[in-house]
């Protein structure tokens, strides 16, 4: 059973939707998930809806302690006969254990999907009493994890569908160079503001660029789309700058641009980056955690100092001035965002259930 507090447009959600479509040819081992909370994106609902996966909506109001909501995950346990939870955020690996609590057979997994992991000591002990495998997205993740003291810590990369991209044909580097971005808008942690700021030192050395955003700030968030916009405004780019907020499709958007840019200040992974280097885009990126662990800087892919917008920019005008040079990363990317197909990510799971499943038949 796969517990997950939302099913906004992020990270997590699409890891979890791309990987219970890849199981469609495991039955073996049959995935319900359950989304605890009631902010559900209609369009990923109806995604997963149409996989072979039993979904329960739980319509949790954020922050409710209600008993009735963990009275019905235990009776879904008992329906599905569940033996493992897997739970892919913070609130739902707390749910997970107090299912454990009521039904002690239960085997738990946890995915920590990002760095900068937020853990007590007293966190930490509470994890590793309750969770049988950590899964850590990266290697970055994985060490991050470790340093915390976190046992029983295994690392898997996030996984893509790569068919859905690597059939996308990118533009190429025409008069007007289309830049595009997807992330969560969030500039704290994406860095919007410096893809921002650098796009303005492009303009102004006469590069005619333009760039679209994908993706939406969190949800009660009213602060960080009047910030970008005036940071827009301000950098004189309101007609070269473009939000796109709600988006799922993210292949068809990737298909009308020619160079990919994710100018995170930490990253986890960066399924993204991913998914644009199997659309053929030749990729920019931070140099930092998850995706200098992806990209081979100059080989597949540029990479700058997190946070420069100097760095970042030139590495932008690099890409323009030399065709010959984004034709290979185009080339090298696609090749190797292969290593990252979902059906990889899939079976070192399914290893992982299998591996608790039996330990939970040993310990009855």
């Amino acid at each position: 059973m796969h517990l997950i507090s939302s099913l906004e447009v992020g990270g997590a959600e699409r890891l979890l939707i791309d990987f219970i479509k890849s199981c469609a040819g495991t039955p073996e081992i049959p995935q319900i998930v359950v989304v605890m909370n009631d902010r559900v994106d209609r369009d990923l609902a109806a995604e997963l809806d149409s996989t072979s996966a039993p979904t329960y909506y739980l319509s949790r109001p954020e922050s409710s302690r209600n008993p009735r909501y963990l009275l019905d995950l235990i009776r879904i346990i008992h329906s599905h006969r569940v033996s493992v939870i897997h739970s892919h955020n913070h609130g739902s690996k707390y749910w997970s254990a107090l299912c454990r609590v009521l039904k002690f057979d239960v085997k738990l997994a946890h995915t920590l999907h990002d760095t900068n992991i937020r853990i007590n000591p007293p966190g930490v002990l509470f994890h590793n009493s309750m969770i049988d495998v950590t899964i850590a997205i990266s290697r970055a993740v994985a060490d991050e994890a470790r340093s915390l003291k976190i046992e029983r810590v295994e690392q898997i990369e996030n996984g893509v569908p790569i068919s859905l991209f690597s059939s996308v044909s990118a533009q190429p580097l025409g008069t007007r160079v289309k830049i595009i971005s997807v992330g969560r808008l969030f500039p704290e942690k994406k860095g919007q503001d410096v893809l921002l700021r650098a796009l303005k030192r492009c303009v102004d050395r006469g590069l005619d660029v333009e760039c679209t955003f994908v993706g939406s700030p969190a949800t009660g968030d009213l602060r960080t789309m009047p910030m970008l916009e005036a940071l827009t405004s301000s950098l004189q780019l309101s007609s070269r700058v473009h939000f796109v907020q709600g988006r799922t499709d993210i292949a068809t958007l990737l298909a009308d641009a020619s160079i990919f840019v994710l100018p995170s200040r930490w990253e986890g992974f960066g399924l993204a980056l991913v998914e644009a280097m199997a659309a053929g885009l030749p990729v920019i990126a931070s140099n930092i955690d998850g995706p200098a662990n992806i990209v081979t800087d100059g080989k597949d892919g540029l990479l700058f100092e997190s946070g420069s917008d100097e760095q970042l920019a030139e590495k932008i005008a690099t890409l323009i001035q030399s065709p010959p040079l984004a034709d290979k990363l185009r080339k090298n990317g696609r090749t190797k965002s292969w290593e990252y197909d979902i059906s990889t990510m899939r079976d070192k799971y399914m290893a992982v259930y299998g591996r608790l499943m039996i330990a939970g038949r040993v310990s009855q």
